[in-house]
């Protein structure tokens, strides 16, 4: 048996879960204890609590932000997400 690949299989659907929106917050944190890898850090959360915040000012009045604003911070925001911290 290939239990490499059976584990890939295993941890790419424990992905597709935490990214469903239909699934429950008690599914998801079930795939976070199965697999630890899949937890989400704390740079992460803060950086998509930012991107939400920036795209709620955008969108939503109060404080508007203009569109080259909007698009400079939000792609700051996504460039993070592609950087792996340093070990």
């Amino acid at each position: 048996m290939d239990y490499e690949k059976k584990y890939k299989d295993a941890l790419a659907k424990g992905r597709e879960i935490l990214n469903n929106d239909c699934s429950s917050e008690s599914t998801k944190e079930c795939c976070r204890e199965i697999f630890p890898e899949l937890k989400e850090s704390e740079d992460e959360r803060i950086r998509k609590e930012l991107l939400e915040v920036i795209r709620h000012c955008y969108e939503d009045g109060g404080y508007t932000l203009c569109t080259d604003d909007y698009k400079k911070y939000s792609a700051y925001l996504e460039k993070q997400k592609e950087q792996k911290p340093a070990e």
